[in-house]
């Protein structure tokens, strides 16, 4: 078993976890975390790290996913990592959430392993439909 954070710029989580759940049906326990225009990066840092603190505590597996390749989410958790332990996955998008999700309560799920899962399967939800008809 394994938590996890979105943390997104805008509203980009909010559709995610909205379309994932029209998908997956109801979704429960997930960190997500909205970077909003005007919003302190250091207060986002700071509420993440009380997440993060709560979770080590547990000794629970965390896996972050952020939106976009060096966007300050990135950044935030990249900070983080070198305090914290946690599987961290940037360029997020619906299949490889909605098999995140999936996964996270098998008691046989160890993190580590499904992380280039979720990656080859975020690659592969990425499709030219000209090339397939």
């Amino acid at each position: 078993m394994y938590k996890i954070i979105l943390f997104t710029h805008g509203k980009l989580g909010d559709g995610l976890l909205d379309t994932a759940e029209m998908v997956s049906g109801t979704i429960k326990d997930v960190d997500h975390i909205r970077l909003l225009p005007g919003d302190d990066p250091d207060d986002k840092f700071e509420f993440v790290k009380k997440t993060l603190d709560r979770y080590s505590k547990e000794q629970t597996p965390v896996l972050v996913f952020t939106d976009i390749f060096f966007g300050t989410p990135f950044n935030l958790m990249l900070k983080l990592s070198q305090d914290y332990e946690f599987a961290h996955i940037t360029g997020v998008n619906l299949p490889m959430l909605i098999e995140a999700l999936s996964y996270r309560n098998e008691a046989n799920s160890v993190l580590t392993d499904l992380i280039s899962y979720f990656i080859e399967i975020g690659k592969n939800g990425i499709v030219d439909c000209n090339k397939i008809a």
